[in-house]
């Protein structure tokens, strides 16, 4: 009987072992990661090639270039088979390949390429055939880790490459039931005379599905895109111009911070103090006076002034707005931050910061202080602090403009700290930035003329009756106002920046509206 319950419990033991050593076997060994192996087939002549198996039509027919006995092939197959980012540089002549850390710069009819930086000697250069970009396939195969294989007696090329599945950020559709639109009139004089007319949008931000974003042109401060460009971009439910603009550098007069990552700040004459945004939490709000930003690293906070190659400082930030090659020195490091968590540290090469998603950060920082910032090489965290009048504002997403037109509910204009004191005595259409007291915001643009200096827009703001403040943004031929694919007003001028509510937003709790 002893000797029965003794095998009993032996083989007890025996299948919890077997049963932890099943739960446990995966553990300590890194996560697979999804992929896919990619095979490429074409032959010189042809214009079709094959991707596992598919014909994909080419613009134009693959090519032996006689000089360097090389092939080339069209720059968009490139960027298609193997789904790397591809940008055109018209002015300089210059192709840009990005895939997983790898950053390829081409230049047409130049044998000189760069590696992530490194100069490359090539034996064939990119060229132009029939109005499109051709470029030699091999290099750009195995610089991207692809093998390629020759069949000389076929002039056939097979390519293969292990193709690592993206990281799709889930997104969720927008609640356009949070989204509607009225029409009102009011008069400002005891006349029936004179009257303002409001095209008004207003958006619940109580909802959960529902973000107001700021968007930069493309191509960055010193550029401007039209309202369809804008619109195509965005898709929004509903997009409002931004903030006024030096007309002849189109550089936006005051900050817009997105997400708690600011994207570009303004530190000359033409800074506003008064700010406008919506918190993190989804939470609208105003805020007049200077805003600091510092980077928190291991708990020491550290200034930050200089921000996508704007204004100087020791601590430089630059996200996907910035368009060009950022060349890092070997004194320097460069951190590349998402989510608190630093996912790579460089240093003596190029890095393309458009190549980032709209989370993700690079920190440009000089050795010597960021080894006087912690003590050791380990950098657990890195947050980006926001503080305006000694009150935290992180994470939130907002712009600086003007002046101020509603404050508290009643009107208020003090145009005397308006950068371009002259625009406000025109008259002209104006778009305008709100909020009331229930969470809401508003995007207003009115047609009928008037002069900010004279009060006509504060006054007719306050005689709505239902909003607690604000703010001036663009007006005359920017004036822009954009509902649900329908543009109330389309700016006859490109623009610089838009607000915006997206039809698509991230699908994470801490991106979505109140809880």
């Amino acid at each position: 009987m002893k000797t029965l319950l003794r095998e009993k419990h032996f083989y007890r033991v025996v299948f919890v072992l077997l049963i932890l050593s099943l739960l446990f076997a995966g553990f300590g060994r890194p996560a697979r990661v999804k992929s896919e192996t990619v095979k490429i087939e074409f032959t010189v002549g042809g214009v079709v090639a094959y991707v596992n198996g598919k014909p994909v039509p080419l613009d134009v027919p693959v090519i032996i270039d006689k000089t360097c006995n090389r092939t080339l092939v069209p720059l968009r197959f490139v960027s298609e088979s193997f789904g790397a980012t591809v940008q055109w540089d018209g002015k300089e002549r210059k192709i840009t390949i990005a895939l997983s850390g790898k950053v390829i710069t081409l230049f047409i009819g130049k044998k000189t390429a760069l590696v992530n930086g490194s100069k490359v000697l090539l034996d064939c250069a990119p060229k132009i055939l029939f109005s499109r970009t051709i470029v030699p396939i091999r290099f750009v195969s195995e610089v991207l880790g692809a093998t390629v294989l020759w069949n000389g007696k076929e002039r056939k090329v097979t390519i293969l490459f292990e193709k690592t599945a993206p990281k799709q950020e889930k997104t969720v559709k927008a609640d356009e039931r949070a989204v509607s639109f009225t029409e009102k009139t009011v008069k400002i004089s005891s006349t029936d005379i004179k009257k303002v007319k409001f095209y008004i949008v207003k958006i619940n931000l109580k909802e959960k599905n529902i973000r107001v974003y700021p968007y930069l042109s493309e191509g960055g401060p010193n550029t401007s895109e039209s309202s369809m460009a804008f619109a195509e971009k965005i898709k929004p439910i509903a997009m409002v111009n931004g903030g006024t603009f030096d007309l002849k550098y189109f550089i936006p007069t005051g900050d817009i911070v997105r997400d708690g990552i600011p994207r570009f700040v303004r530190q000359d004459g033409y800074e506003y103090r008064e700010t406008m945004g919506v918190t993190a939490r989804g939470t609208p709000f105003f805020a007049d006076g200077i805003t600091h930003y510092s980077i928190v690293i291991n708990g020491k906070a550290l200034p930050l002034t200089s921000v996508n190659g704007m204004w100087h400082g020791a601590v430089k930030l630059y996200t996907n707005w910035y368009k060009k090659v950022l060349n890092v020195p070997e004194d320097s490091v460069l951190l590349v931050v998402s989510n608190g968590k630093v996912l790579e540290q460089k240093s003596g090469t190029a890095f393309y910061p458009s190549i980032m998603d709209d989370k993700t950060y690079a920190l440009l920082i000089p050795k010597s202080v960021l080894s006087d910032a912690i003590s050791n090489a380990q950098i657990n965290s890195v947050r980006i602090k926001i503080e305006i009048n000694g009150k935290d504002y992180s994470g939130s997403s907002f712009i600086k403009c003007g002046p101020l037109l509603l404050k508290n509910g009643k009107a208020y204009l003090d145009y005397l700290r308006y950068a371009y004191l002259n625009r406000t005595l025109k008259r002209g259409a104006r778009s305008v930035l709100a909020f009331d007291n229930s969470g809401s915001m508003y995007f207003i643009y009115t047609p009928t003329p008037v002069r900010l200096s004279y009060g006509d827009l504060s006054v007719a703001l306050e005689k709505l009756g239902m909003l607690s403040y604000a703010i001036s943004l663009d007006g005359g031929g920017s004036t822009l106002l954009c509902y649900k694919g329908q543009f109330i007003s389309k700016s006859i001028r490109k623009i610089v920046s838009v607000i915006a509510v997206p039809s698509e937003i991230p699908a994470d709790k801490n991106n979505l509206g109140q809880p």
